[in-house]
């Protein structure tokens, strides 16, 4: 007869029946209807009182209390509904009823649907108000696990779970289309957003913009562009993580409409997001070929807070690298580091400048790098430049100048020619380091060109280095030799008799 006045919404007339005759309420009956019912009526303080009712009779009070709010909260969709949810959790708080830490975490995990920031702060004071740190969940509920702390696979069978048992889906599948997006598998995003609908869910805005994300990264604009219009007219306050619009706006800006792409940076960006990444705004401005296009961008992104650095700046620099104009590229440069203290594609810049053979406007960038990094940086830069540009007379020019302690610099880039495999470079720089023992140790460039060769599993042309240095009569390193051996025995290449000797 109970369930029979709640699903005709007749809650006060259910709560007074269960008074006058003292019944004990099977959880098992009613856990199910009562979060429907309280939606349908809104009377949030006799629905209350039935599930007091439902706890007296349970052996799980506490958890019970825990299973009727997230399926209450996974009902809201609207502002209203929330509003209503805030009254019902203060009507629980105001009844004594509490929940273990565990569901707390879970309904502040589902409650993140929730776009109205000053009703969400409410609601999230309002479940901390209702925990008992000293309550422990039944780790066997299945309403308990907690999708946050689950990796994908995990997910997957939770959603499996959850169908079996006819319990909510909403926000696993919501987590899942979040998860499958970032990793950018669309196929899945595409099935489990048809599944959401088929199941009558309605999408939050959050759910809407994963989505809106998903259609950028599959290059689907018009699709992007609608979802986002959707969201707009459902809340113009709701704020789009800044790394989805970039995204938008660069593919905007691949369709040939830069003008929309720059309103939509000016209207949806507002202050810098910890979401947005380098890379993000890189991809946006790579993807413009305009120079006066570009720098519009730019400042639009850094007008809101955006810190620019080497990563951010490169592309203002290459644009002009890229259409040949070395001396716009140069004047950029200049500006860039005065204005923000940071010098982008500075080796890039210095090597075209010493490839052209431009000297004034190259001691311009150096004289500014020199400002910002110092001498000893500048310097090194340059000599690594030359290097690269083969460039012997200029380079032996400045190391017959040089005054400077390099060492330490000068390995740092040797490690990255030995990342880029530039023999030449090393090799070049070797030859100087005898005529220069103080810019470098010239064992040490060896070892380099060693290194190269054992990374390349290379037997034979490590040979050939290490007999042309025999010949030579260079001096050679223990370490060296042990790099060789060591090569050749992985490889079980024969160890030549005059390695033998030597070690010996």
């Amino acid at each position: 007869m109970i369930l029979l006045l709640m699903r005709n919404k007749k809650l006060k007339e259910a709560v007074t029946l269960s008074n006058t005759f003292k019944v004990a309420l099977l959880e098992e009956t009613l856990i199910d209807i009562l979060p429907k019912t309280w939606k349908n009526t809104r009377d949030a303080q006799n629905t209350i009182l039935i599930l007091q009712k439902c706890c007296e009779s349970s052996k799980k009070g506490t958890e019970l209390v825990a299973e009727f709010l997230i399926k209450c909260l996974e009902l809201c969709y609207t502002i209203n509904d929330y509003r209503s949810y805030l009254d019902l959790l203060k009507i629980v708080g105001s009844n004594r009823l509490r929940i273990s830490p565990a569901a707390a975490e879970m309904l502040q995990e589902i409650l993140s649907h929730c776009n109205d920031n000053d009703l969400l702060l409410k609601i999230r004071e309002s479940i901390n108000d209702l925990m008992d740190i000293n309550l422990k969940s039944d780790q066997h509920t299945p309403y308990i696990p907690h999708p946050r702390d689950m990796n994908l696979e995990e997910l997957e069978c939770h959603l499996v779970e959850l169908k079996e048992k006819g319990l909510e889906t909403r926000g696993v599948i919501s987590k899942l289309i979040q998860r499958h997006s970032n990793n950018g598998n669309t196929e899945r995003v595409k099935e489990l957003q048809q599944e959401f609908e088929a199941s009558g869910y309605k999408k939050s805005l959050g759910t809407k913009s994963v989505l809106m994300h998903n259609y950028v990264k599959t290059r689907n604009l018009d699709k992007s562009m609608q979802i986002l219009q959707q969201i707009k007219e459902s809340d113009t306050q709701f704020r789009i993580d800044d790394f989805k619009v970039i995204d938008l706006a660069t593919l905007l800006v691949q369709n040939g409409k830069f003008d929309e792409a720059l309103n939509i940076l000016r209207t949806e960006i507002k202050k810098p997001s910890r979401k947005a990444t380098d890379r993000n705004i890189l991809e946006l401005l790579q993807s413009l070929t305009d120079p006066n296009q570009q720098m519009q961008i730019f400042e639009c992104i850094m007008d809101v807070g955006y810190v620019p650095n080497n990563v951010i700046l490169g592309p203002l620099v290459r644009i002009h690298l890229t259409k040949g104009d070395i001396k716009s590229a140069a004047k950029t440069y200049i500006s860039l580091a005065e204005k923000y203290k940071c010098t982008p594609l500075q080796f890039e810049l210095i090597k075209e400048l010493v490839r052209n053979k431009d000297e004034e406007l190259l001691q311009q960038i150096l004289s500014c790098t020199q400002r910002i990094h110092g001498l000893a940086s500048t310097q090194a830069n340059l000599i690594a430049a030359l290097v690269e540009e083969n460039e012997k007379k200029a380079l032996e020019k400045v190391l017959i100048n040089n005054k400077l302690n390099l060492n330490e610099r000068l390995r740092n880039r040797c490690d990255r020619w030995v990342k880029e495999k530039k023999i030449y470079a090393l090799t070049l720089l070797a030859s100087y380091c005898e005529k220069f023992p103080e810019i470098n140790d010239v064992s040490s460039v060896y070892k380099c060109i060693m290194r190269i060769h054992v990374t390349n599993n290379d037997c034979q042309s490590a040979l050939n280095f290490y007999n042309c240095l025999l010949n030579e009569e260079k001096h050679i390193c223990s370490e060296l030799e042990n790099m060789l051996t060591e090569l050749f025995r992985q490889n079980h290449y024969k160890v030549p008799d005059s390695m033998r000797i030597k070690n010996s």
